[in-house]
């Protein structure tokens, strides 16, 4: 009578196969936990910026000069604002206008950053 079974051979070889899967799979999480974590942050940098630029003329004042700061979720931020260079020295405008840039950076990257740009109206002298 012949036993049904599997072999030592059999057991050991299913066994590595099941250790370069998991191996594999665990490798591919890793990658994609990273991935999720740079994009969770590079949108907090994001909605970081748009909250600094709306802040611009309100919270932060509309003049020429340069503000920074550093936020609890480890975000640097820096607003620029210059007076905007008119097309014509001549051309005249009823309210000043001023070039604002918003840069908000994370990490040791100057590729982990955020910057955004945006022409804003003065108040009427």
């Amino acid at each position: 009578m012949r036993q049904r079974g599997f072999t030592l051979i059999e057991v050991v070889v299913a066994f590595a196969i099941l250790a370069l899967s998991l191996g594999a799979l665990y490798q591919s999480f890793s990658v994609t936990l990273r991935q999720s974590q740079r994009i969770e942050k590079r949108e907090l940098a994001l909605l970081e910026a748009q909250s600094l630029l709306a802040r611009v003329g309100k919270d932060l004042p509309l003049r020429a000069g340069t503000t920074a700061g550093r936020l609890d979720s480890k975000l640097d931020w820096s607003v620029a604002i210059a007076e905007y260079a008119r097309p014509t020295p001549t051309a005249t405008w009823p309210v000043p206008a001023y070039d604002v840039a918003v840069e908000v950076r994370w990490g040791p990257s100057d590729s982990e950053r955020v910057a955004l740009r945006s022409l804003e109206l003065g108040a009427q002298p």
